[in-house]
């Protein structure tokens, strides 16, 4: 049937999490936001990190295009179940975004700003499916109703460099 509720955001979140092994350590996570729609605008915010914040090496950014967008992703969306977003807040670099491919076969979303090129990459896609996630779970207290398109193969390329680990199968 139809729902009736109010709408936060709409738009797109693939998600690449290189793990060093299956069910192990996240080497880097790729968090990329293409929204369409929300009370604050449209735009793109890609959130990066790598490592605990502990080693010279680490990255905890956000590449962005609507910085209005990002805070309203940050703190009322993804901040309010995932406490990690307030502790150990991502630095802002405005950027512009760009997108190839197709997802019938591989998908690309370059982001560029003076300091960073963030490209990524998903290939050898699995059929799609979709998932209902009801309003107020434990997990995420918005309802979400989600297309998946899962990747068998990713990257995750930062100024030219390929970060190591691999995609893994996982619900």
């Amino acid at each position: 049937g139809v729902k009736i509720g109010k709408v936060f955001i709409s738009g797109e979140n693939p998600v690449i999490r290189l793990l060093d092994k299956p069910d192990g350590t996240p080497l880097a996570v790729a968090s990329f936001w293409r929204i369409i729609w929300s009370p604050v605008g449209a735009g793109h915010v890609c959130y990066v990190t790598m490592g605990d914040g502990k080693s010279p090496g680490d990255l905890r950014i956000a590449l962005v295009d609507n910085q209005k967008l990002f805070e309203y992703l940050t703190n009322d969306i993804l901040g309010t179940y995932d406490k990690s977003y307030h502790e150990r807040p991502f630095k802002t670099i405005q950027a512009t975004f760009g997108s190839s491919g197709s997802t019938l076969t591989e998908w690309k979303e370059s982001c560029r700003s003076e300091q960073y090129t963030v490209e990524l990459a998903w290939r050898d896609l699995y059929p799609p499916f979709q998932l209902d996630t009801p309003t107020g779970s434990a997990r995420n207290p918005f309802g979400i109703t989600p297309l998946f398109i899962p990747a068998k193969s990713a990257d995750l390329i930062i100024n030219g460099k390929k970060i190591g680990g691999n995609v893994y199968p996982q619900m």
